[in-house]
This record gives structure tokens, sequence and C-alpha cells, in this order.
């Protein structure tokens, strides 16, 4: 055998040999596969053994893993429009089935907007003045309390959401076309965690003794023509 095939065959062996150790190495390692090729109906079939009514529209990544049977992970879009992932063991059948959700927010002006509130009242800061309470509309305050308990949900880390039991604004800056607020306020943790959709044949989030008292400030910004934004600047809370 020549030189150059003894080399060959060498290195035959050696790249066998390198494979081999890959795969042991990597033995339930995750593996990606092509989400358009993965079966809707196995992804359903596990979503009904947890009981999940917010079927599956569209898969976006599958990922499989070798762990005493084939572990999946499925991340899809709901028919709610959140994004979800589920996980499961797949034996006879799916076991295990684990599902998390993205909460799907249902209020204006949180997606980017922190930057977008900041411009605006920097570029209205020459036209900040104080307003007393009194001259803020009922809908506007109204609008305050409820989107309040929305930007608390999204600062905390409690998996239930809260409510805004009582607010009273103790002050109150025009800039332009938004306010800034301060206020002190009671909020209510809910029987209802963040993933949960609720509609109006659902059952309603009932209040728990679970309770907190808060001082905030936050700020809503509606340029003209446009949609509103809020933002909450700081608070600081307390148990009661």
């Amino acid at each position: 055998m020549g030189a150059f095939n003894f080399a060959l065959l060498v290195f035959g062996i050696m790249a066998v040999n390198n494979v081999s150790a890959f795969h042991e190495i990597c033995a339930g390692c995750p593996i990606k596969h092509d989400p358009s090729k993965f079966s809707m109906d196995k992804l359903s079939r596990a979503l009904a053994t947890a009981n999940v009514n917010d079927e599956a529209t569209k898969i976006i990544s599958v990922t499989t893993q070798v762990v005493s049977g084939v572990k999946y992970t499925v991340v899809y879009e709901s028919s709610s429009g959140k994004t979800c992932t589920a996980t499961w063991q797949e034996m006879e059948g799916p076991i295990g089935v684990r599902i998390s959700c993205e909460t799907k927010k249902s209020f204006d002006g949180l997606d980017g907007s922190s930057k977008f509130v900041g411009a605006l009242l920097k570029a209205h800061q020459m036209q900040k003045r104080s307003l007393s309470v009194s001259d803020l509309s009922p809908h506007t305050i109204e609008l305050l309390r409820k989107h309040l308990g929305y930007l608390m949900d999204d600062r905390t880390n409690s998996m239930y959401t809260q409510e805004v039991v009582s607010m009273n604004i103790t002050h109150v800056e025009r800039y332009g076309h938004g306010y800034q607020v301060d206020a002190d306020a009671v909020l209510a943790f809910t029987s209802c965690t963040k993933d949960t959709t609720t509609s109006s044949n659902d059952k309603k989030c009932e209040l728990t003794q679970n309770r907190q008292k808060c001082s905030v400030t936050m700020t809503m910004v509606q340029p003209q023509g446009g949609r509103k934004w809020y933002q909450l600047n700081q608070f600081h809370c307390t148990p009661l």
C-alpha cells in the first residue's frame, strides 16, 4: 500500500472515530427540526392532554431531545395571538405536558413606549404646568386607575394579575398632550394568572386579600390624533 493510500486510510479511521465520539458526547443533545414539517396533530394531542382550549395555529420552532423517550419542545402561536412553548415526553403517548405562554398585553403603551413617552415629555418640558386634581375628567381618572393595574402587572414578578381597589391622586402636571400624576393606590392580587385570557363568557377574576399599598408616579400621553401611551415612572409598595 502506497504512503498516500495509507494516509487516506488512517484519516478515514480517525474521522469515523471522531464522529462516533461526537455522537456519544451528544447523546441527549437537543436537535432542531424544520417547523413546517412537524405534525400539527402531534402538538394538538399534547395540548389536549393538558386541557388547553387555546389551540395552536402556527408552529414556530421544534426541538427534540432523547431522554428515556423523546422530549419535544415546540414553540407555537395560539389562536388568541400569544406565543407559547409546549414541552412533553413522547413514549406511548405524550406525558408530562407543560405549557407556558407570553402574557398578551391588551392595553396601549408598554411595548417600546418608554423611550417614546420620554421623548414626548422632553419635547413638552417647557409647557409643563401644575393642575388641580379636579381638572382631570372622571374618564381620565378611570383610565389612569385601570392602566395602573396593567402597568404593575408588567413590573412585578407575581404570576397573578392585580386590580386597583382605590386610587387617590395627590399631584398632577400637564405636559402638552399628556399628564404626569402622583398617586397613592391600593392594589389587590386576583385569582387570575397573567397568562389567562378572559372573555365575557369566562369566570370573572376574583379579588384576593393579598393586597399592597403603593405610591406611584405615572404618565399618560396622547399625541394629537394618536393613541394613548402609559408609563409607570416609579413606584414603592408595602404589603397590607
